[in-house]
């Protein structure tokens, strides 16, 4: 049977015309099973890959079926980029093949380089890719060697990730399938680093942080424990539940660290850290919410009711403030009354109504019963309103019974106004579905249909209805009395009309109930149809999508929808019907055939049934409306576009070159035409020509920026220097990029050189940056022969200069760097980007070097450039540091010194030597301050200081610096900024020594006061646990100046835990202070409003 006659190349072409893309698919495996042995076979192959850039997909597609590895390696020199990249993917596949694509790979173009090495990480082909490692950083550099490295080997990715790390665009790949080698580097990278460098690297790691600590979250735990650093709390948070499985803890210890106050209150805010910690002690759960700050009725409704008064009680024992009015619903029966009777002796919750009957509703159903149905008949609506949601609530929280009793009550309501429906329905949507039982259902029914028979009903109330109605059906448990009801009201208000909290609704509920309950509406909806009423019937299909074949009555509704005068009814309901599962190609044909020319069916024919898009094409009239010439210029994928026939790719071509090309369309529609017609596989040069020679800027500025999509591309070469000498130069240079990420490199020093005597500055800076990028052979020669030119262009030079950054690991790289001193300030810039890590170890102090005389220079650019380096090179180099002591220092530098101060105090705050700060302190401590009070400038060295004092005490940010850094820093300030620096950073938990030391340094009352509102700014930026102790000690401390700073903060450290009784008492000794300045601050604070 393999050895069937197989058809020419001509038949098989001409069937391609007339099939969809899986039917073509089929035929062609069915070809090559039975055809493979035949001896027509290969000339078959051969034929079909002279058919241009489709035939030879169609031959790749048949050599893969049939295993002809020697087509395949004949495919791998195609001259087009995107079909030579499809046979390497083949290739890779095919375990015979890896000889001839370890050959082929060095003189592929960058296109199917990268397509290679996808393919190589999918199939995990090891030994090919440790094979091909070596040759592709020699010869495409260690940017490319980088994309391969995943699919090489543990012992090979071990002993180059090192090096390669800079290169490495994401560090996911790894932690997934490399975890250990990764695991490894990582644990002797961080170990090689300083405290200051740690942010840095997890900035640049962090791409694959989340997979690592999902996958070995003990060992990366125990790496974020010893190299802490704040640049890794996204990638813990969205690990938190698999770090508190593998260790939890650890996991909350490593939270409630101060550093992470910002990560621990974002945890707080995560359900699935709910639910860990509601399995926890009492006592940590109360500790974690007050110091992350978590919403109390949330943790609570996590926690098991049998424990929620002990996490009450512990939350409470920590200082933290407790909403009781919150919390009531959450609490069980017996603490709930007793909650409310307590708020309910409460002065403000007695005099404010609204507070009063939310208290009130939470008392046993029979005790407030009768006065909260007497507040029902007053006059004011809001009053019954309110007493209503009150007696609901109440019976809700009493059981069935009371359940049963409201009901019997709210008859009179029906006919009541709107406010008081909405209260009753948000009430009844607090009941516990197992209240809910037969006799209580009925009675809502009635109670439901009086509200939408009301003439004051709103949208509010069918909202409310709605939800109630989807809780009843998703609560009911295999009853079928709530499934019943749920049933009839959502088919009730289906009929009333189709809102998008009734879509929600229907998303939320099972699949088969609502196909069922659409089964039933469907009459209904057959006769609003008729009325030209879609909005239910497109309502159920949306939800039910794929599922939309499981209810068959609900597809002729939607059809009729297709004839609508309604643009938008015609549009959903073509959609519905397009997402059918069951004989979606088939239905796509049929309606294409009945409807012709719908914008709606030209993306399900181009995906699916492209066989029948030239029919398509040709019912588009020139006066097509826009909506269907938007869909054709609309974006279309690659994979798409590639499965499409000639005789398609033609017609698609002609409709979007004359849209292209029609001056009665708006500018972005002939633009979007113009490019959509560029993306078309195969495009010739003959195509873009007419485009190119247009009389439109924009569509000739397009066609020149998609010259890349030329095949062969050797063609667009050959039209680069025309278009390089012409208006659209700009975007012929940028287009050089990307037509040599197409091009082979044997090709490209051909192609490539000759435009380094452009006479265009813009098409040689592109050409410098081409032969550098790419590798072209050669390219180091030329461009070091380029750079000595004496009179090369000074942005030509640049350009020289950049491109030698990226490829700094050369020795001629290395030569022109090292020689840009001799050049302006343009050229120099250029070359000072580099953090550390990308330069190699060898040039590392010529490298910083060049930073220091760039921050020294006069040109402002220059001086910019140079203390931004130093500022990333301060922590690898002491050249660097001592250089931004110097700026800092400088007082006649009035533009740097802020940011070399900053950087100082980044390294001494993250841990790293503090050695160059404090000398910066010292130079400024013996400096003149001086000008004092000028027109231009004003106290510079006073101002060096403040920014120091921001540094390392930020009031946005909870930094961790040492306290010896900051005890060494605060002598060397001026005495007030020295204080300041240690009240912003004093512990909450500070001994009485430590406070009367600060208190020692405080000269006058009025300095105690500056600093009080330095602490007191402190506190509403910060984390506080418990400042209570805190001001406490300052109070006991006998100080004057104690006092008065505790009057200035207990205003904000008070309200945290709302007055309570040892606050109370606090501001009573203020109060009655012997200074009047504390009593003067005491009496301006009060513990409640009258």
């Amino acid at each position: 049977m393999r050895t069937a006659t197989p058809p020419s190349a001509a038949e098989l072409l001409a069937a391609a015309d007339h099939r969809s893309f899986h039917d073509r698919t089929r035929a062609l495996y069915r070809t090559a099973r039975d055809c493979r042995d035949h001896d027509r076979f290969p000339v078959l192959l051969t034929d079909l890959a002279r058919h241009g850039v489709f035939g030879s997909r169609l031959s790749l597609q048949l050599a893969s079926f049939a295993g002809r590895t020697d087509h395949l390696r004949a495919l791998l020199d195609h001259p087009d980029a995107e079909t030579a990249a499809a046979a390497l993917t083949a290739a890779v596949e095919h375990a015979g093949m890896a000889a001839a694509v370890e050959a082929s790979i060095p003189a592929q173009s960058r296109t199917a380089r990268l397509a290679a090495y996808r393919a190589l990480r999918k199939h995990r082909d090891e030994s090919l890719a440790d094979r091909l490692l070596p040759a592709v950083a020699r010869h495409d550099g260690p940017a490319e060697a980088a994309r391969l490295l995943p699919a090489c080997s543990d012992a090979v990715v071990a002993a180059h990730l090192d090096e390669l790390a800079p290169h490495v665009l994401s560090w996911s790949p790894f932690a997934k399938h490399r975890l250990a080698v990764l695991t490894e580097y990582a644990t002797a990278a961080l170990a090689a680093r300083s405290p200051e460098q740690y942010a840095n690297w997890w900035r640049g790691h962090a791409s694959g942080l989340t997979a690592a600590l999902e996958r070995a979250p003990l060992a990366w735990l125990d790496l974020l424990e010893r190299h802490p650093s704040e640049a890794t709390d996204q990638a813990v948070r969205a690990a938190l539940p698999a770090l508190l499985a593998a260790d939890s803890e650890r996991t909350w210890a490593y939270l409630l660290d101060p550093r992470r106050s910002l990560l621990l209150a974002s945890a707080m805010r995560r359900r699935a850290v709910l639910r860990r910690l509601a399995a926890e002690p009492s006592s940590r759960i109360a500790l974690l919410v007050g110091r992350g700050g978590a919403d109390l009725p949330s943790v609570l409704g996590h926690v098991a009711p049998s424990r929620r008064t002990e996490v009450l009680d512990a939350v409470r024992q920590t200082g933290v403030a407790v909403d009781e009015a919150a919390v009531l619903a959450d609490l069980p029966a017996d603490a709930r009354t007793e909650t409310a009777r307590r708020l309910l002796a409460d002065r403000r919750v007695a005099g404010d109504p609204g507070s009063r009957e939310r208290a009130r509703s939470h008392l046993p159903y029979d005790e407030v019963r009768d006065d909260l149905t007497a507040g029902t008949r007053r006059s004011d609506v809001h009053e019954r309103a309110r007493s209503y949601l009150g007696l609901v609530r109440a019976a809700g929280l009493s059981g069935d019974g009371a359940l049963t009793d409201l009901l019997g009550r709210l008859g009179r309501a029906a006919k009541d106004q709107d406010p008081v429906h909405d209260a009753i329905l948000t009430g009844l949507l607090a009941v516990r579905p197992r209240d809910w039982t037969a006799a209580n259902l009925a009675e809502l029914e009635t109670l439901a249909a009086g509200f939408l028979a009301s003439p004051a009903r709103s949208s509010g109330t069918a909202s409310r209805l709605t939800t109630l109605a989807a809780r009843l059906v998703r609560t009911a448990r295999g009853r079928s009395e709530p499934t019943e009801t749920g049933r009839r009201l959502l088919t009730r208000l289906l009929a009333e009309s189709a809102t998008w909290e009734l879509a929600a609704a229907f998303r939320s509920l099972p699949h088969r109930f609502v196909a069922d309950l659409a089964q039933q509406a469907a009459p209904d909806l057959a006769v609003r149809a008729a009325a030209n009423e879609y909005t239910a019937a497109i309502t159920l299909a949306s939800v039910l999508g794929r599922r939309l074949g499981q209810v068959p009555a609900l597809e002729p509704v939607l059809r009729r929808a297709l004839d609508s005068k309604n643009t938008g009814a015609r549009h959903d309901a073509a959609q519905c019907l397009l997402r059918i599962g069951n004989g979606a190609h088939a239905r796509i044909a049929e309606l294409a055939e009945a409807f012709p020319g719908r914008s709606e069916w030209f993306r399900p024919l181009a995906a699916h049934r492209c066989d029948l898009l030239p029919a398509w094409f040709a019912t588009i009239r020139e006066d097509a409306p826009t909506a269907v010439l938007r869909e054709v210029a609309g974006h279309l994928s690659e994979s798409i576009l590639d499965q499409w026939p000639p005789a398609v790719r033609a017609a698609y071509r002609k409709t979007l070159h004359a849209n292209a090309t029609d001056t009665r369309r708006t500018p972005s529609m002939r633009l979007a035409a113009a490019h959509a017609l560029a993306r078309v596989p195969g495009l010739a040069m003959a195509d873009l020509a007419p485009l190119l020679d247009g009389d439109d800027p924009a569509v000739r500025a397009a066609a020149v920026s998609d010259l890349h999509r030329v095949s062969p591309v050797e063609d667009a070469w050959a039209a680069l220097p025309s278009l390089l000498a012409s208006p659209d130069a700009a975007f012929a240079a940028a287009a050089m990029d990307r037509l040599a990420q197409r091009s082979r490199p044997g090709a490209l020093a051909a192609d490539v050189a000759p435009l380094l005597d452009s006479p265009k500055v813009t098409a040689r800076k592109q050409a410098v940056r081409v032969l550098a990028r790419f590798r072209v052979p050669g390219a180091g020669e030329l461009l070091t022969g380029l750079w000595h030119e004496a009179a090369l262009h000074e942005s030509v030079r640049e350009a020289v200069a950049a491109s030698a950054v990226e490829r700094l690991g050369e020795p001629w790289a290395q030569s022109v760097v090292e020689d840009v001193d001799r050049f302006g300030p343009d050229v120099r810039v250029a070359v000072l980007g580099l953090a550390p890590e990308q330069v190699p170890a060898g040039f590392r102090n010529r490298y910083v070097e060049l930073l220091v005389a760039a921050a020294g220079h006069d040109d402002d650019r220059l001086q910019v450039a140079g203390a931004n380096g130093l500022a990333r090179w301060a922590g690898h180099a002491p050249e660097a540091a001592d250089a931004l002591v110097a700026l800092a220092t400088d007082l006649d530098a009035t533009d740097l010194w802020a940011a070399a101060v900053n950087a100082l105090c980044s390294i001494a705050a993250a841990g790293g030597e503090p050695g160059p700060l404090l000398r910066a302190a010292d130079l400024l401590s013996e400096a003149p301050d001086e000008p004092n009070a000028d027109e231009d400038r004003d106290l510079p060295v006073r101002q060096r200081f403040e920014r120091i004092l921001g540094g390392l005490a930020p009031l946005y940010q909870y930094l961790t610096v040492p306290p010896g850094v900051i005890a060494a820093v605060a002598e060397r300030l001026p005495s007030d900024l020295g204080t300041r620096l240690l009240a912003r950073t004093i512990a909450w938990d500070a001994g009485s020594e430590e406070i009367r030391a600060l208190l020692g340094r405080l000269q006058d009352p009025l300095e105690a006061r500056l600093i009080g509102e330095a602490i007191d700014e402190r506190i509403l930026y910060d984390t506080v646990p418990d400042a209570l102790p805190f001001v406490t000690a300052l109070v006991d401390s006998g100080d004057t100046h104690g006092a008065i700073v505790a009057a200035s903060v207990i205003d904000s450290a008070a309200s945290e835990s709302e007055w309570d009784e040892p606050w109370r008492d606090l501001l009573r000794r203020l109060r009655a202070h012997e200074s009047s300045s504390v009593r003067v601050l005491a009496f301006s604070v009060y513990t409640a409003e009258e």
